[in-house]
């Protein structure tokens, strides 16, 4: 015997179809419900103003588990009255509404549930006072706490109330010993004052703030009890030089017992750092220097740090003592960047056309035997500083070459790129620059001397001079 089904399969069909949408939509809204909105919020009321409560929730809720869940007690005493939604809100209307001068409670259990059946996290509840606020103002706590040892010489206190203030009030109550002026700075909620010193804390000294019962909220209720906040007296404190370094290398220095500190450029700043800010007088008599060299402190804003330099450049191949408080350092000046300018070697060709030209090293008193030449030349030789070069017109203005019996006419200037003929003789060593000049040369036929020279004005692209003025003397016969 055949059975007809009960279900055709396009019924079949749409009824799982439905039953999956179903199991979709719990699916999604697994979250448990939140509580974003409550009036009233504030913690007095005008009980004129106020006819009924509101309770707007996240998701969509079951009202009649909302409904159970919810009470509102008038000085403990429940409130009976009438419920009404819109959308997520849920309001409730006492039937007689709100007295003046009472306390009420909202209470919400975690039984209320939204429409899928997720309930609140855990039970909730607020209070509000209808009326004038008759409650006194508590203070809650102080930053650092009270017997607390101040950790700078300018540490904020940080006080906090469990109300909005009123800050006329608290300029009035406020009474600290010794005296001391600070800036009072209330956050947004007018609950948090922070009072920052505008001078040092004395050292060795104990201070006392009181507040008195002068100060008050915003509806005028005083203080309930005065508070008295004690910080001891911290030890006084010695200044010293905590470290001491190049800024420009991060080279730490190291104290006289441990030696010489080398390498040091002639234009050095020196960054220290003191462990307590350093007063007025302490600032002015930091530094010592041996030789006396002029110098200026850079501070930072709370005078613990500082740059030191110096206002003329320092001696190369020079020892300096510099005394900072207590400790000794001896600086050696022989950094690379600060070497000076030297003139190695003078080399004189009377005849850059001739096929093998002669090439005569120049010292004291040595024979120049020069005689009329269109073609001549002379190589000067300078050691320079790594990265450091010269200008060729400064080179000009700084020679100089006299003579009775030769006359010089410069024709050109180039600085040796390893393209000029012919060769210099010698070779330019490593660290060598060689300037070459041309000139013409006419002789008067007459035996004397020829003196060459340098100005220590001469400077390179780094500063650096020669360290005396340069002369050399050579015969003509």
């Amino acid at each position: 015997m055949k059975y007809k089904s009960l279900y055709s399969v396009p019924g079949l069909f749409c009824l799982v179809l439905f039953s999956s949408c179903e199991w979709l939509d719990q699916l999604q809204n697994m979250e448990p419900p939140v509580l974003e909105l409550v009036s009233p919020s504030e913690e007095t009321i005008d009980p004129g103003s106020f006819k009924f409560v509101e309770l707007s929730f996240s998701h969509e809720m079951d009202r009649k588990l909302s409904e159970e869940a919810f009470t509102l007690d008038e000085d403990d005493t429940a409130l009976d009255g009438s419920f009404s939604w819109s959308g997520n809100t849920m309001s409730f209307t006492p039937y007689y509404g709100f007295t003046a001068d009472r306390e009420y409670r909202l209470s919400l259990k975690k039984s209320a549930e939204d429409k899928w059946g997720n309930s609140l996290k855990k039970d909730w509840y607020s209070v509000f006072f209808s009326g004038c606020d008759h409650k006194s103002p508590e203070f809650l706590s102080s930053l650092p706490p009270d017997y607390s040892v101040f950790t700078s010489l300018r540490e904020p206190l940080i006080l906090t109330f469990n109300e909005e203030m009123n800050p006329q009030s608290f300029r009035s109550s406020l009474r600290l010993s010794p005296d001391i002026l600070m800036d009072q700075n209330w956050d947004e909620r007018g609950q948090t004052i922070t009072l920052t010193p505008l001078e040092d804390y004395e050292l060795g000294q104990d201070y006392t703030l009181n507040l008195s019962t002068e100060l008050c909220d915003l509806a005028g209720n005083p203080l309930l009890k005065m508070t008295k906040l004690y910080f001891p007296a911290s030890s006084p404190i010695e200044l010293t030089l905590d470290s001491l370094m190049v800024k420009t290398s991060s080279l730490v220095l190291k104290e006289e017992s441990r030696g010489i500190n080398a390498g040091l450029e002639k234009d050095a700043v020196l960054e220290g750092v003191l462990n307590i800010p350093a007063d007025y007088d302490e600032r002015n008599s930091l530094v010592d220097i041996v030789p006396s060299l002029a110098h200026e402190l850079h501070w930072n804003a709370d005078y613990t740090d500082f740059d030191l330099s110096f206002t003329e450049l320092l001696s190369y191949g020079s020892y300096y003592d510099l005394s900072i408080l207590d400790q000794c350092y001896i600086l050696y000046v022989d950094g690379e960047g600060s070497r000076p300018i030297c003139l190695s070697k003078l080399v004189f060709c009377p005849d850059a056309t001739a096929a093998s030209p002669i090439f005569t090293r120049l010292s004291l008193n040595s024979s120049l035997g020069a005689s009329d030449s269109s073609s001549a030349f002379l190589d000067f030789y300078l050691e320079l500083a790594p990265g450091a070069s010269i200008n060729m017109y400064d080179f000009m203005d700084a020679l100089n070459i006299e003579s009775s019996v030769l006359a010089w006419d410069y024709l050109s200037l180039e600085i040796y790129d390893g393209t000029q003929t012919p060769a210099p003789d010698p070779m330019p060593e490593t660290g060598e620059t060689l300037i070459r000049i041309h000139t013409e040369v006419n002789d008067y036929g007459l035996p004397g001397t020829v003196s060459f020279s340098l100005g220590k004005t001469l400077s390179d692209t780094l500063d650096n001079t020669l360290t005396e003025n340069w002369f050399l003397t050579v015969s003509q016969p």
